[in-house]
């Protein structure tokens, strides 16, 4: 399965994007402030760039598996490998406040929210888990 995630181009403290499916929109997402960060950046230039709880994850693509969380006491999906970050999770959220470069689904409710974050979280978690019982799981996240 691959989830897809579209960033747009703009510089605002807060960054709304399209999630998609397997190619198919599903929802939005609101993530912390985009700094043009990609994964093929040497990690020294990540860390210089970041700035901690306020900074979407580096544009690139990341394996995706379902562990337990110690900060939300249950079991989330989790993003490996994403450069100069640890713990990287998709959970319920509504606006860049609600994360620390997380992942947060729902549908825009304005430039900097979305709402509904519960139910929608809710849907891709299902589909995560049915999809790794046969496959793997990615997040490509890139410029649209």
């Amino acid at each position: 399965m691959e989830i897809t995630i579209k960033r747009p181009n703009l510089d605002l403290d807060a960054t709304v994007s399209e999630l998609y499916v397997d190619g198919v929109f599903f929802s939005h997402v609101v993530e912390d402030k985009d700094r043009g960060l990609f994964a093929s950046m040497p990690l020294e230039e990540i860390k210089a760039k970041k700035v901690w709880g306020k900074t979407c994850i580096p544009y690139g693509r990341y394996e995706v598996v379902i562990s337990y969380s110690n900060k939300f006491q249950k079991m989330l999906p989790l993003l490996l490998n994403v450069p100069g970050y640890e713990g990287i999770r998709i959970h319920p959220g509504n606006t860049a406040a609600d994360t620390e470069g997380c992942l947060c689904p729902g549908i825009k409710n304005s430039e900097l929210t979305v709402r509904t974050s519960r139910v929608t979280f809710a849907k891709l978690l299902s589909l995560i888990q049915k999809a790794l019982r046969k496959e793997k799981v990615h997040v490509n996240i890139v410029q649209s």
